[in-house]
């Protein structure tokens, strides 16, 4: 993004985010969760901490409207507080996941349209599906696969915010965000059955103004989703959990290209099992190189 012009100018003018991935470009990105257990004071009984280097290859796009991209793991390691010093999931190396962005601004609607994009769309779900089926049902599985969805979220958040239009009146005012807000996600792979869901409660965004990440300019967001419903439901010994989700974070974005440079999340989860409250109090950072 050329920065010749004054940053008030930008604070002036209307900014359309628009996707603009192109085929054989590149992104590093480093991604930590850490999962800490919590009793019924508050204090903390037990944690999980993974790590994950990866890249998102976008594989075919088209500006404004779509990309396909595929997550290629490099490294994965696993420390807890049973295990603190980290071990390599050598199982999760090396795994090729297939995902997509898309655009929401108004102007590239006629292309969303299209069944040949929801059908590319369609093939990209089957194949990370797929892949998470294969894999052997076992809790460190799960594990990864929650960090997969967190990796996923900040990609669904991304391509969601292109229904804004920034500009200074969206500046500090929190926004609903309806195609995040009731939105249901299917939990139901690795230990737990199609009927496991994460939904949704209300979503709202506030545009924090434009910086500067490593070099790039970007725009800053604060997000927040409190009061979804997730349920669990363990198909081998067909328990089921329902629980309760408050999270928020922040994201930057650059502006050129449309990808997510870094992000944060903050996560509550509550729930009860077999007459046992369970509180999980989750923290996951993404760092992110400029795309190559």
């Amino acid at each position: 993004m050329a920065l010749e012009i004054g940053i008030k100018e930008w604070y002036d003018r209307e900014h359309r985010p628009v996707l603009n991935l192109q085929p054989g470009e590149t992104q590093a990105y480093r991604i930590t969760m850490k999962n800490n257990f919590l009793n019924s004071k508050g204090a903390i009984f037990k944690w999980q901490k993974l790590e994950a280097e990866y890249t998102r290859e976008t594989m075919e796009a088209m500006t404004g409207a779509y990309a396909l991209n595929q997550f290629a793991f490099q490294a994965v390691q696993f420390s807890s507080s049973q295990k603190p010093e980290p071990i390599h999931w050598t199982f999760a190396e090396n795994i090729l996941l297939p995902f997509y962005l898309i655009g929401y601004n108004d102007q590239d609607a006629e292309i969303r349209a299209n069944r040949e994009l929801w059908l590319k769309v369609k093939h990209q779900m089957a194949g990370f599906q797929r892949l998470f089926a294969e894999l052997p049902k076992l809790p460190s599985v799960y594990l990864f696969l929650m960090q997969v969805y967190d990796i996923i979220s900040f990609e669904i958040f991304t391509s969601a915010l292109t229904s804004l239009r920034l500009d200074r009146e969206l500046l500090h005012k929190p926004t609903a965000l309806e195609k995040l807000s009731g939105a249901e996600f299917n939990l139901g792979m690795g230990l737990y059955s199609e009927q496991s869901l994460f939904k949704n409660g209300p979503f709202d965004v506030t545009f924090r103004g434009y910086t500067l990440y490593n070099g790039l300019f970007c725009a800053l967001f604060h997000y927040r989703c409190d009061g979804s419903k997730v349920r669990m439901l363990d198909e081998m010994i067909q328990a089921a959990r329902d629980g309760s989700s408050y999270y928020s974070g922040e994201l930057i974005i650059e502006l050129d290209s449309w990808s997510i440079l870094a992000g944060t999340m903050e996560e509550d989860y509550l729930a009860v099992q077999d007459q046992r409250n369970i509180r999980i109090k989750r923290s996951i950072a993404l760092e992110g190189q400029k795309h190559s």
